[in-house]
This record gives C-alpha cells, structure tokens and sequence, in this order.
C-alpha cells in the first residue's frame, strides 16, 4: 500500500507540471502542490477501499461461508444471484447486536458478499420475526417472501457493482470543488482577498450541487433494485414491507420524510417505494396471466431463454 501511495504521489505531482495551458490561468507551485494533494488523496482513498475490499474477500475464500443457513436457503440465494447474473456470492450473517439492514459488498466484478441481519437469517428460516414491539406487543411480522425480494435487490446492486459507483461518489464532490475553487482562486490573482472570496462561494456551490446530484442517482438506482424484482408474488411482497415500515414509524411517532428532508436523502421513502412497488407488481401480474397463456417461454421475454426455467420456478410458487 505505501509503495502505491508513494507511485501515486508522484504521479500526481509530475501531471499537475505538465498542465501548463493557456487555456488556464498559470499555477504557480502552491496551486500545482494543492491539486496534487486532492489528486493523490482521492487515488489513496480508492486504493484502501480496494485493498479493504480484496483483503475482505480473500477472508471468504479461505473460511467460506459464514452463516447458519440451511443448505437449501443458501442454493436459493444463490439461485436469485444467479438470476440476476452474479454467478459468485458468499453469505455471511450480522451479529445479532449489528443494527445494520440486509446488504451486498461488491466492489468489483468477481466476487460478491451478501450480509444478511440475524432477524432476516430467522425469518428465511420461517421463524416469526417482528419490526417492533409496543408495551409489551409484537407488532408487523416479516414474512419470507418480503426478504426474498429484498435480496433479488441486493443481487441487481451486485450485477451492477453499485458499492464502486458509491465510492466514486464519496471522492467526486469534495474533488471537484476544492478544484473549482482553486480555478477561481487563481483566475482572481493577484487579488487575493477576491480569490478567496470566490474561491470560497465557488467551492460551496459546486460541492452542494454535485453532493444533491450524486444523491438524486443514488435514489435512482435504489429504484431501479426495487424495479428489477422479478415476479409478482415478491413484488407484492416487497410494497407490503416498506408500507409497514412506514406504518411502524407512524405509529411509533416518526413523523415522514418532509420533501426537503427527501432531498437529503439516498434511498426513496418508504411510502413512496411502496406505491411504485405496488404499481411494479399489478404490471408484472398481466405478464404473468400472458405467460400462462402462451407458455413458461414468455417468462423469459425480458430475462433471456436460459433464465425461463428460473422465472418459472418463481412463478410456480
């Protein structure tokens, strides 16, 4: 790792030497040793989130899985990774104290590991699981059905390597500012106290612009996850989920997602996922009833002739 920070360190340098345009006001050697600095920090930090991420697969490959899933459960996992085109995953269960949701580290294309929460590993297993309780009362069991539609969109974040896209997005908003901020700096020399007003409004401005649009795509893609379920059956099950989420925050005293608040956020509400799921699953039962129709073929209309047989299955239950 310091030999690749030291490579990067250097490289950085020797670029920002070389952009010398006259398209671009001239950087002196603070300017030229400052965009080195943000350069080099956003090439470190992509590399330790790639070592961590190879270091934490290498654990995998040498333990396996980690979880006390049954055998068949595990196969069925593995057979909705396999549906969405992820041909390798390991499945490691959260510690019961962990207060973090089902999710998949796929950094990039190769391996993949699905991180399932104790209460999820319960309920794949049909065991009663509960959101919440109130003076002493179980409320807003979660059915199986639910946690399979939630890793079908696990699985499309997989497919897509959505966890690399994140990262990019944690570099590319205090990059592109502190940059643009210097650009404005320099365009007002020799002024300075102008240069550091400038550089201070232009830094504020394009950080909170490119921070709002990397939080619009991170809800995009959410949706997209949600609108990758394949089947009815589960469609139906996942709006049911997030409308009983919504409905424990209400009656648990939550109040919901103002639109300001919506703007701040990286996933859709919940009642807002439960309607476009609701409207996702009514599409997909008029596929359905066409399907039975014409023949299990039709399944694969969207899917690929190899993957009927797996739509079929899913339908079928």
């Amino acid at each position: 790792m310091k030999y690749t920070i030291l490579f990067f360190l250097f490289a950085s340098v020797l670029c920002t030497r070389t952009v010398q345009s006259t398209a671009l006001p001239k950087f002196g050697f603070m300017q030229q040793l400052f965009t080195a600095a943000v350069i080099n920090g956003s090439l470190c930090y992509w590399c330790y989130r790639y070592n961590a991420y190879n270091k934490y697969i290498a654990y995998f490959d040498k333990h396996g899985d980690v979880t006390q899933l049954s055998d068949d459960q595990r196969r069925n996992i593995r057979n909705i990774f396999r549906f969405h085109g992820v041909h390798s995953v390991y499945i490691c269960d959260r510690k019961p104290e962990e207060k973090k949701g089902l999710s998949v580290v796929a950094f990039l294309p190769g391996k993949t590991v699905l991180n399932i929460p104790h209460e999820d590993a319960l309920v794949l297993e049909n065991k009663k699981v509960f959101m919440c309780k109130k003076d002493g009362q179980e409320l807003y069991s979660v059915t199986r059905e639910e946690r399979e539609a939630g890793i079908h969109h696990e699985a499309v974040h997989a497919k897509h390597q959505d966890a690399t896209e994140a990262c990019l997005a944690k570099i590319i908003p205090i990059s592109f500012s502190l940059l643009a901020a210097q650009m404005a700096y320099v365009k007002h020399k020799p002024d300075v106290v102008g240069g550091l007003i400038a550089a201070f409004w232009v830094a504020n401005v394009s950080y909170a612009l490119s921070h709002f649009l990397v939080l619009f795509r991170k809800r995009q893609i959410e949706k997209r996850c949600d609108l990758s379920i394949p089947t009815s059956r589960l469609a139906h099950a996942a709006a049911d989920y997030h409308q009983k989420l919504h409905t424990k925050n209400v009656f648990l005293g939550y109040k919901d997602k103002s639109f300001f608040d919506q703007l701040f956020s990286t996933h859709p509400s919940s009642l807002e996922r439960a309607e476009y799921m609701r409207k996702h699953a009514l599409a997909l039962e008029k596929q359905e009833k066409v399907a039975h129709f014409f023949g299990e073929k039709v399944l694969a209309i969207n899917k690929g002739d190899k993957e009927a047989e797996i739509v079929k299955i899913y339908v079928e239950k």
